[in-house]
């Protein structure tokens, strides 16, 4: 598995075990960035669908654990682990460009 796709399997992990779920969500009528409360997990997932595709990743994406988008908030291993997905994913990004 590519680096990329391991990064994007992570992210969906993260997504699925800390981010805030839209209750009214419904798969068959919504937009896939309606599920979450907000769009700072909307923007972790869009990374993650276009790293599955094989895309790049044009500009640094923004997540902030501090939205309250992520929970529980108070758990420090999974804002650390927020962190450093969002740092790995702007890293690829600059990785990339051209020089």
């Amino acid at each position: 598995m590519s680096e990329r796709r391991t990064l994007a399997a992570e992210i969906h992990e993260f997504l699925a075990e800390h981010a805030r779920k839209s209750n009214s969500y419904d798969f068959v009528y919504d937009r896939i960035d309606e599920r979450f409360y907000g769009p700072d997990p909307a923007v972790l997932e869009a990374a993650a669908i276009a790293m599955d595709k094989g895309c790049e990743i044009d500009i640094p994406i923004r997540s902030d654990w501090g939205s309250g988008l992520y929970k529980p908030y108070s758990d420090e291993k999974a804002r650390a682990w927020h962190d450093d997905l969002v740092a790995r994913v702007n890293a690829l990004q600059v990785s990339s460009s051209p020089r």
